[in-house]
Protein backbone atom coordinates (compact mmCIF):
# COMPACT_ATOMS: atom_id res chain seq x y z
CA UNK A 1 0.00 0.00 0.00
CA UNK A 2 1.47 3.35 -1.01
CA UNK A 3 1.20 6.52 1.11
CA UNK A 4 -0.99 8.18 -1.52
CA UNK A 5 -3.47 5.30 -1.40
CA UNK A 6 -4.04 5.45 2.34
CA UNK A 7 -5.06 8.07 4.83
CA UNK A 8 -2.71 6.61 7.41
CA UNK A 9 0.61 4.90 6.84
CA UNK A 10 2.37 2.94 9.55
CA UNK A 11 6.07 2.16 9.49
CA UNK A 12 8.48 0.54 11.91
CA UNK A 13 12.03 1.77 12.22
CA UNK A 14 14.84 -0.09 13.96
CA UNK A 15 18.31 1.22 14.75
CA UNK A 16 21.17 -0.68 16.33
CA UNK A 17 23.89 1.05 18.32
CA UNK A 18 27.13 -0.49 19.49
CA UNK A 19 29.86 0.85 21.72
CA UNK A 20 33.59 0.19 22.05
CA UNK A 21 32.92 -2.14 25.00
CA UNK A 22 30.86 -4.47 22.80
CA UNK A 23 27.47 -3.52 24.22
CA UNK A 24 24.78 -3.50 21.57
CA UNK A 25 21.42 -1.84 21.95
CA UNK A 26 18.52 -1.96 19.52
CA UNK A 27 15.76 0.66 19.37
CA UNK A 28 12.46 0.10 17.56
CA UNK A 29 9.93 2.87 16.94
CA UNK A 30 6.64 2.94 15.07
CA UNK A 31 5.65 6.03 13.11
CA UNK A 32 2.23 6.83 11.69
CA UNK A 33 1.73 9.46 9.01
CA UNK A 34 -1.60 11.12 8.34
CA UNK A 35 -1.66 12.57 4.83
CA UNK A 36 -5.34 12.96 4.02
CA UNK A 37 -7.21 16.23 4.39
CA UNK A 38 -10.39 16.67 6.43
CA UNK A 39 -13.85 15.90 5.13
CA UNK A 40 -15.72 19.10 4.34
CA UNK A 41 -19.19 19.82 3.00
CA UNK A 42 -21.54 22.76 2.69
CA UNK A 43 -24.71 22.01 4.64
CA UNK A 44 -26.66 25.18 3.85
CA UNK A 45 -25.93 27.87 1.26
CA UNK A 46 -27.23 29.14 -2.08
CA UNK A 47 -27.00 26.51 -4.80
CA UNK A 48 -24.81 26.63 -7.89
CA UNK A 49 -25.93 29.36 -10.36
CA UNK A 50 -28.03 31.09 -7.65
CA UNK A 51 -28.74 34.81 -7.72
CA UNK A 52 -27.68 36.39 -4.44
CA UNK A 53 -27.72 39.79 -2.76
CA UNK A 54 -26.68 41.27 0.57
CA UNK A 55 -24.82 39.21 3.13
CA UNK A 56 -24.93 35.49 2.43
CA UNK A 57 -24.20 32.86 5.09
CA UNK A 58 -22.60 29.51 4.32
CA UNK A 59 -22.96 26.71 6.86
CA UNK A 60 -20.19 24.11 6.78
CA UNK A 61 -19.52 20.70 8.30
CA UNK A 62 -15.88 19.56 8.62
CA UNK A 63 -14.18 16.69 10.44
CA UNK A 64 -10.77 15.05 10.70
CA UNK A 65 -9.10 12.49 12.97
CA UNK A 66 -6.33 15.00 13.74
CA UNK A 67 -8.84 17.80 14.35
CA UNK A 68 -9.94 20.67 12.14
CA UNK A 69 -7.81 23.81 12.45
CA UNK A 70 -10.01 26.16 10.40
CA UNK A 71 -12.40 26.50 7.48
CA UNK A 72 -12.27 29.34 4.96
CA UNK A 73 -14.70 30.76 2.43
CA UNK A 74 -12.91 31.56 -0.83
CA UNK A 75 -14.59 33.87 -3.37
CA UNK A 76 -12.88 34.42 -6.73
CA UNK A 77 -9.62 33.05 -5.29
CA UNK A 78 -9.56 35.28 -2.18
CA UNK A 79 -10.33 34.30 1.41
CA UNK A 80 -13.30 36.40 2.58
CA UNK A 81 -14.24 34.60 5.81
CA UNK A 82 -12.69 32.18 8.35
CA UNK A 83 -14.01 30.16 11.26
CA UNK A 84 -12.13 28.00 13.78
CA UNK A 85 -14.96 26.57 15.90
CA UNK A 86 -17.21 23.64 14.96
CA UNK A 87 -20.65 24.61 13.74
CA UNK A 88 -18.81 26.63 11.10
CA UNK A 89 -20.69 29.65 9.70
CA UNK A 90 -19.00 31.78 7.05
CA UNK A 91 -20.44 34.92 5.52
CA UNK A 92 -19.77 37.18 2.57
CA UNK A 93 -21.16 40.59 1.65
CA UNK A 94 -22.02 40.03 -2.02
CA UNK A 95 -22.49 43.75 -2.67
CA UNK A 96 -18.69 44.12 -2.48
CA UNK A 97 -18.02 41.33 -4.99
CA UNK A 98 -18.09 41.04 -8.78
CA UNK A 99 -21.33 40.18 -10.58
CA UNK A 100 -20.12 36.60 -11.05
CA UNK A 101 -18.59 34.85 -8.04
CA UNK A 102 -16.75 31.52 -7.91
CA UNK A 103 -17.34 30.29 -4.34
CA UNK A 104 -15.54 27.45 -2.58
CA UNK A 105 -14.93 26.31 1.00
CA UNK A 106 -11.63 24.84 2.12
CA UNK A 107 -10.79 23.12 5.39
CA UNK A 108 -7.40 22.61 7.05
CA UNK A 109 -6.67 19.92 9.60
CA UNK A 110 -4.26 20.51 12.48
CA UNK A 111 -1.47 18.80 10.52
CA UNK A 112 -1.76 21.22 7.57
CA UNK A 113 -3.63 18.96 5.12
CA UNK A 114 -6.30 20.76 3.10
CA UNK A 115 -9.53 19.79 1.31
CA UNK A 116 -11.76 21.88 -0.96
CA UNK A 117 -15.45 21.65 -1.78
CA UNK A 118 -16.57 21.85 -5.40
CA UNK A 119 -16.87 25.34 -6.86
CA UNK A 120 -20.26 27.03 -6.94
CA UNK A 121 -20.95 30.01 -9.16
CA UNK A 122 -23.19 32.73 -7.77
CA UNK A 123 -24.54 35.79 -9.58
CA UNK A 124 -25.19 39.09 -7.83
CA UNK A 125 -28.70 40.48 -8.34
Amino acid sequence: MTPAASARVRGTFTSTLGGVTGNIREYTRTAITHNQGPTVSITKAPRNKAKVKGTVKVYVKAADAAGVARVELVVNGKVVSKDVKAGYVLSVNTAKRKKRMKVQVRAYDKLGNVTYTTIRTWYRK
